[in-house]
């Protein structure tokens, strides 16, 4: 499947979007880089800060906003700003006007806010690989290692990194302060909601979670409501779209955002790693308390229930793949599959009344009816 920041019809919009992204860099640049670091002018002349000390190591060691571009800038399918567009057309949404503007920020916005999501669950998951490259706390940690640093390479990298992810949700954050009231509103409901969805989806781990309905709820809130629930939402709002065109979008957001949180759990237990650029199993590696997880727990016999008892703490590479094998052998696979399409048919039917004669309008319900199925059939 061909990724869709490749479609054309996305190029233009996409484009616009990276060169606010870049400029958020360089803005970020030149702010980290300078004496006032947001101080009054009177508290800069009281306590002067030490170039040097900084310059010294900052380029290496401390520079995030090098980092964040490296983040932002290494792949990644740009769902989240693709599928704003399409809200944004979908709600008569027209070029060139203030509306337009905000759905840009709103898009760069979004694209900051997914590296902050990335970074950190990596830290918390300690993920080693991200898109096929080591991720920023491995990264940090080993130029760490490479200074002759003092202290622990991986305290530092993980807290680094940290920090990396607090930068990229300040400065998605710094964009929407100039939207208006209403996109704020839905901006914060959208990050609440994220949050929500990592603390689920880590007490679940803790806890042993193995409900089916409790793993979906948390696979919606932590993937699919940020991935394309909301800013489906986001980028209509920014059109003043009308209540009736936003409730079909929330019921389209919602099937395709859980077709989209499906098909990651089938990734996280079935992917290839030369493709989605992560270990394979790392979900049943993880514990994650995921959907197929909780099925298993159902379905798989006493021995092999023993061994999925063990996700998130000594499973071997041996253990991962006889996982593999007898989650299949039990039907949990085709069964998600078979929910998968459940759910995409239900996303296509919310907006298919919209797909019909010409203009932008029905241009953007045909192109989310074609996007459901892609996020819904992807491989990474």
């Amino acid at each position: 499947m061909r990724s869709l920041s490749q479609e054309p019809a996305f190029g233009d919009h996409l484009a616009r979007v990276d060169a606010l992204l870049r400029q958020v860099l360089a803005d970020a640049t030149i702010g980290w880089q300078s004496d006032d670091l947001g101080a009054d002018d009177q508290a800069v002349d009281d306590q002067a800060i030490d170039d040097q000390a900084i310059d010294d190591h900052g380029p290496t060691l401390g520079d995030l906003p090098e980092l964040l571009g490296q983040v932002l800038f290494s792949g990644g399918k740009r769902l989240r700003p693709i599928v704003g567009l399409l809200g944004f057309q979908i709600a008569g949404g027209r070029p060139g006007t203030t509306a337009e503007q905000d759905l840009i920020r709103v898009c760069a916005a979004l694209e900051l806010l997914h590296s902050f999501a990335l970074v950190q669950d990596d830290v918390m998951d300690s993920s080693v690989s991200r898109r096929g490259r080591p991720t920023a706390h491995v990264l940090l940690a080993a130029r760490h290692r490479d200074h002759g640093a003092i202290g622990r390479p991986d305290q530092f990298g993980e807290s680094l990194a940290v920090l990396l992810g607090d930068l990229a949700h300040a400065e998605a954050d710094h964009l929407i302060n100039s939207c208006a009231p209403e996109i704020a509103r839905r901006w914060h409901r959208m990050i609440i909601e994220l949050i929500r969805g990592q603390v689920g989806d880590l007490v679940g781990a803790a806890v042993g979670e193995r409900r089916p309905r409790s793993a979906l709820a948390v696979a919606q809130l932590k993937s699919g409501g940020y991935t394309i629930k909301r800013p489906l939402e986001l980028g209509a709002a920014t059109a003043g779209a009308d209540q009736s065109t936003l409730r079909r979008l929330e019921v389209y957001g919602h099937e395709a955002g859980s077709a989209f949180a499906l098909r990651d759990d089938i990734l996280g237990v079935w992917g290839d790693p030369t493709v989605t650029g992560k270990p394979a199993g790392d979900d049943l590696i993880a514990g994650k308390p995921t959907v197929i997880i909780a099925l298993a727990h159902q379905r798989l016999p006493l021995s092999e229930r023993r061994l999925l008892d063990r996700a998130g703490s000594e499973l071997t590479k041996d253990d991962v793949v006889r996982l593999q094998q007898v989650i299949t052998i039990c039907g949990v696979r085709a069964e998600v599959e078979t929910m998968i399409q459940r759910h995409v048919d239900c996303a296509t039917s919310a907006v298919a009344p919209l797909a019909s004669g010409n203009g932008p309008r029905a241009g953007a319900a045909n192109a989310l009816i074609k996007l459901a199925g892609q996020v819904a059939w992807r491989d990474r």
